[in-house]
C-alpha cells in the first residue's frame, strides 16, 4: 500500500479513471482494506493511494480526481483541479457541506439508503424496548427481583416519523405492519405507504400534537438544524418516548433533557451526539430512561465492505457518464 503521491508526482492523462485516494485521519487503514477488496474483485485496474492527514491530502491536490472519505475537510479545495468526485464513507454530508470552495463540477455521493434497514431496524428496537419496559426489566435482573407487571403495547399507539426517505419510509412500513397509527413529516406532504397522513414541515407541530411516540430520521442540514425545539416536544403526548437516528444538530438537546426531567417526555433513545465520543461526564449518560448509543444505528456487518461496492460502481458510472448512486444535491445537503 503506497502512501501520499509526492508533489512531483506525474500522472499519465487518460480517460479512464485509475487512482482512487482514500483519506481518513483515523482509520485509514480499513478504509483502504475494505475498498482494495472490493476493487479486486470489481476492477483490478483501479489503484490506490492512502492519505492520513490533512498535509498529504494537499499535497497531492494535483493529481486527485477521486476522494473516497469518511470525514473530508470543509474547505481549502482550491488547486483540486483534476477532482471529479467526493465520495463519503457514510450517508450524511454535513461534515462536508455547505463547503464554499468547492468548485460546483465537482460531484458529492455517498451512502445513503445503504443501510436503511439497519437503522430503520434500530428504530422499530427502541420503540419495541420502550414498550416492554426493557429498561426496568434490565434493572430488575441485575438486582435478581422477580416481579412480573403490565406493559404497553406499540399497537393502537400513535408515532410521528419525521423525514421519510429510505430510513423513515421503512420506519412507517413497519410501525404501519405493527398496527400502530403513523403519522409522517417531510420537506412537503405526500402520500406515503402505511402513514394515515404526511405533514410538511412547516406543519411538523400539528403532526406531533399528542404522538406517543417520535421517529427523528432526517439528515442534518441548515433546514433541518433546531427542527425539533420545544414548541414541538410539547405538542407530544405526556410520556412520549422519543427515538432519533438524526445528527444531533435535528433536535434541541437542551430542551429534551428538560422535558424527561419534567416527565412530560417519558424516555428517549439517542445514536447521535453533539461530541462524540460522548464525554464520561456527560449528563446523558445518566439521564433516566435514556438508552445512549454510540452512533451506530446504521452499522451493520461488511459496511465498509458495500460502501466500497458503491464507490467502484459510481466510479464505472463517473467515466461512463452515467447517473451516479446516492448522489448528493449540494442545495439541499443531502
Amino acid at each position: 500500500m503506497r502512501r501520499a503521491a509526492p508533489p512531483t508526482l506525474q500522472y499519465v492523462p487518460c480517460r479512464v479513471l485509475q487512482t482512487i485516494h482514500v483519506y481518513d485521519e483515523t482509520r485509514v487503514a480499513a478504509l483502504r482494506d475494505a475498498l482494495a477488496a472490493a476493487l479486486a474483485r470489481h476492477d483490478e485496474r483501479l489503484d490506490l493511494v492512502a492519505l492520513g492527514s490533512r498535509s498529504e491530502l494537499d499535497a497531492a491536490r494535483a493529481h486527485v480526481e477521486v476522494l473516497f472519505a469518511s470525514r473530508p475537510p470543509r474547505d481549502g479545495w482550491a488547486g483540486f483541479s483534476r477532482l471529479r468526485l467526493i465520495h463519503l464513507a457514510g450517508a450524511g454530508a454535513d461534515g462536508l457541506l455547505p463547503s464554499p470552495d468547492l468548485s460546483s463540477r465537482v460531484a458529492v455521493a455517498g451512502a445513503r439508503g445503504l443501510f436503511a434497514a439497519e437503522a430503520s431496524e434500530h428504530v422499530i428496537a427502541a420503540l419495541l424496548a420502550w414498550s416492554r419496559a426493557s429498561f426496568t426489566v434490565w434493572d430488575r435482573q441485575r438486582e435478581r427481583v422477580w416481579r412480573p407487571f403490565a406493559v404497553e403495547r406499540l399497537a393502537g399507539s400513535t408515532l410521528c416519523v419525521v423525514g421519510l426517505g429510505a430510513i423513515g419510509s421503512r420506519v412507517v412500513r413497519v410501525a404501519s405492519a405493527l398496527e400502530m397509527r403513523v403519522r409522517g413529516v417531510c420537506r412537503e406532504a405526500r402520500t406515503v405507504v402505511g402513514a394515515e397522513r404526511v405533514w410538511s414541515t412547516d406543519d411538523r407541530v400539528a403532526a406531533m400534537e399528542g404522538a406517543q411516540h417520535l421517529a427523528l430520521c432526517v439528515p442534518s442540514t441548515e433546514a433541518t438544524r433546531g427542527l425539533v425545539g420545544t414548541r414541538e416536544i410539547g405538542a407530544l403526548a405526556r410520556g412520549a418516548f422519543v427515538v432519533s437516528v438524526s445528527r444531533s444538530p435535528v433536535i434541541d438537546a437542551s430542551a429534551l433533557r428538560s422535558a424527561i426531567e419534567a416527565g412530560h417526555v417519558g424516555g428517549a433513545s439517542l445514536d447521535c451526539f453533539d461530541t462524540e465520543p460522548l464525554p464520561h461526564d456527560d449528563p446523558w449518560w445518566t439521564t433516566p430512561n435514556v438508552l445512549v448509543t454510540p452512533h451506530h444505528a446504521g452499522f451493520g456487518r461488511a459496511y465498509l465492505e458495500r460502501v466500497a461496492q458503491r464507490v467502484v460502481d459510481n466510479v464505472r458510472r463517473l467515466d461512463a457518464g452515467e447517473p451516479l448512486v446516492g448522489l448528493v444535491r449540494r442545495d439541499r445537503g443531502y
